[in-house]
């Protein structure tokens, strides 16, 4: 179990706890507090129960979620897995069918890093048995097509590059520049595409 562990007011900071021993007595947790002087209580938040306050994903769960890469190189990945009695989606008309096989390995999906260390979303993609497309990879609602970031992660680069530069942008969040371009052209593009033109019409008219 992955869990956050936030604390009140005094020096603070985050550390690695190893061990469910190591804190309130949970395997591999995060911890995020203050140190002081009087002992205080301590509330844990759990990864997966945050996970499913700001990306619960329909149709799917989350299910382990680990601490791997050791303490110089940390990462956290989150598996994730088909709800049972869901469909999956084919990618070619969008259509819900029956399941044909799997893939043989998981694919990672960059996720909004947590305290800066980076996260992925790991899942093994279904193939759909549809009766208009023929066999297809599913579609997953957290990522588009065959990119290998989650667009809540797009989303995120594409903020900060409003802030920051492009290459500031990319070192801070470990990565490469072109990520961070393709992000702001993806969220330019679906503005553009989504984008309300009543305004425009109604000032035609008149």
């Amino acid at each position: 179990m992955l869990a956050l562990c936030l604390s009140g007011a005094g020096r603070c900071g985050f550390r690695v706890a190893a061990s469910e021993e190591a804190l309130m007595t949970s395997d591999s947790a995060v911890v995020l507090g203050c140190e002081q002087k009087q002992p205080t209580r301590r509330s844990l938040i759990k990864l997966k129960t945050l996970l499913n306050q700001v990306h619960k994903i329909k149709g799917f769960v989350y299910t382990k979620i680990q601490m791997v890469g050791g303490s110089g190189n940390p990462r956290i990945i989150a598996e994730v897995r088909p709800r049972r009695g869901s469909r999956p989606v084919c990618s070619g008309c969008g259509k819900p069918g029956s399941g044909y096989d799997h893939m043989t390995e998981p694919r990672q999906f960059a996720f909004v890093p947590i305290l800066n260390i980076p996260v992925s979303l790991s899942y093994t993609m279904r193939r759909v048995d549809c009766p208009k497309c023929g066999v297809k990879v599913e579609r997953v609602p957290w990522a588009d097509g065959k990119h290998s970031q989650c667009n809540v992660f797009r989303h995120f680069l594409a903020t900060w590059a409003k802030r920051l530069s492009w290459k500031e942008t990319a070192e801070c969040f470990g990565v490469k520049w072109d990520t961070v371009r393709r992000s702001v052209q993806w969220v330019v593009a679906y503005g553009l595409k989504h984008r309300s033109l009543d305004g425009i019409e109604q000032r035609q008219r008149l």
